[in-house]
């Protein structure tokens, strides 16, 4: 799998979590906010993405990898997700269709979204656990990247901090290999996920 780690973003509008409609140039992500940690029956119900694709294999393990992180073995929690395709592939990487996507993640614990370090820390650990993951697997490919939010229920001017984004593309050349390949993907960044809550439920390490 190709990780692509950015530490830059170049989102010019900081949303705040929770927030109230996604602020996207395409219309297609407009939406609300959902709270899956109170309400994980609302998952295969309000992702309009995925719906149309709900029969499929790498769908429903998505909605398993929501209910879990946002359930109690995790320390961290889901802020969005988006998915487009399978669309006809015009990228430079082989295969005929592509399927590409979304899904942002943070601490559950608030607090540790607004200390710089401790992203920086999980920006690291996601890029490394999704590389070693599966090294032989190159149909996907994974951009992740640190974007600024602010954590509303914190003091105006201490609010400040970052949520995580995972940007994937997956290729193919049938609907069913993309499709395979998706659910390749949705369970590396699940093992990955799980990798992180484990290790941040020891002491952190310290920061240079």
């Amino acid at each position: 799998m190709l990780v692509v780690p950015e530490f830059n973003s170049n989102e010019s509008q900081v949303r705040t979590h929770p927030w109230s409609v996604t602020i996207y140039d395409d219309p297609g992500d407009a939406g609300a906010y959902y709270d899956f940690i109170k309400q994980p029956e609302l998952i295969p119900h309000v992702l309009e993405d995925f719906k149309p694709f709900a029969d499929k294999k790498a769908i429903q393990h998505f909605y398993q990898f929501l209910e879990w992180i946002n359930g109690p073995e995790s320390i961290l929690e889901t802020n969005d997700c988006a998915m487009r395709g399978p669309v006809k592939n015009e990228s430079f990487f082989k295969g005929a269709l592509r399927i590409g996507g979304r899904v942002e993640i943070l601490y559950r614990d608030k607090r540790l979204n607004l200390n710089l370090p401790h992203i920086q820390w999980l920006w690291r650990m996601v890029s490394l656990y999704l590389q070693t993951n599966r090294p032989d697997f190159h149909d996907a490919v994974i951009e992740i990247a640190p974007i600024a939010t602010d954590y509303l229920g914190f003091p105006h001017n201490q609010c400040r901090g970052n949520r995580l984004r995972l940007v994937f593309n997956v290729h193919g050349d049938t609907e069913a290999e993309v499709f395979d390949r998706l659910f390749h993907t949705f369970d590396s960044i699940w093992d990955t996920a799980k990798r992180i809550s484990d290790a941040v439920k020891v002491p952190l390490p310290a920061f240079p």
